[in-house]
């Protein structure tokens, strides 16, 4: 089985994009061990790319929540909380991640102040 083969049955693994349980334990069963290895890994690409995290130092409000939907339509949104996190925002989507906060902004500011009284 080809490695495009592999990426076609793990994208028809998905009912509703949702991972159906039972398609992936049929597939399973019928792979030799390599094939299993390489259509887990598709899984797992496929679910990071349809997934976004949002790391945040509070869950947000009912708006927010809506505002996020609409910007990452079609993705599923999963919401972390890290209270050292001060007022910012950190995205992670799929292998981008985008780190808005205080302190980067601060330390930002810091610098190009610094350098240019040098």
């Amino acid at each position: 089985m080809t490695k495009k083969q592999l990426k076609d049955l793990a994208l028809q693994s998905y009912t509703k994009d949702l991972l159906d349980q039972k398609k992936v334990e049929s597939v399973a069963r019928l792979l030799t061990r390599f094939q299993l290895k390489q259509y887990i890994r598709e899984l797992r690409n496929s679910e990071s790319q349809k997934t976004i995290n949002i790391v945040l130092p509070h869950l947000p409000a009912k708006t927010d929540q809506q505002m996020l939907s609409r910007l990452f339509a079609g993705k599923r949104i999963i919401y972390h909380v890290d209270k050292t996190l001060l007022l910012g925002i950190k995205i992670i989507d799929n292998d981008q991640v985008y780190d808005l906060n205080l302190k980067d902004t601060l330390d930002n500011l810091f610098t190009f102040v610094s350098s240019g009284y040098d």
